[in-house]
């Protein structure tokens, strides 16, 4: 399906767009609690792009990224895993 529209001369586009990561990185760093001790911190960091449902164009998102515990629990993440393996 395409997703232009033209009316009276106009153009515009509508497109329904559902988010997914492209690439995910585990990574680790030492940081500091609030009396300066080193703590490991174990971060994911995930690039997203957007993916029209009607004609598949694809848009780039953006990095976003969290702590282990909550990337194991995110949706988005663990379909593009799924897909994956």
């Amino acid at each position: 399906m395409n997703c232009a529209r033209h009316f009276l001369g106009f153009h515009w586009e509508q497109h329904t767009w559902n988010r997914r990561v492209a690439g995910t990185k585990n990574w680790s760093a030492r940081g500091t609690d609030m009396w300066s001790r080193a703590i490991p911190v174990d971060q994911v960091t995930c690039h997203t792009e957007y993916v029209c449902e009607s004609c598949g164009t694809v848009r780039d998102g953006a990095e976003c990224g969290c702590d282990k515990a909550i990337a194991e629990k995110c949706a988005v993440r663990l379909a593009m895993l799924a897909e994956a393996h």
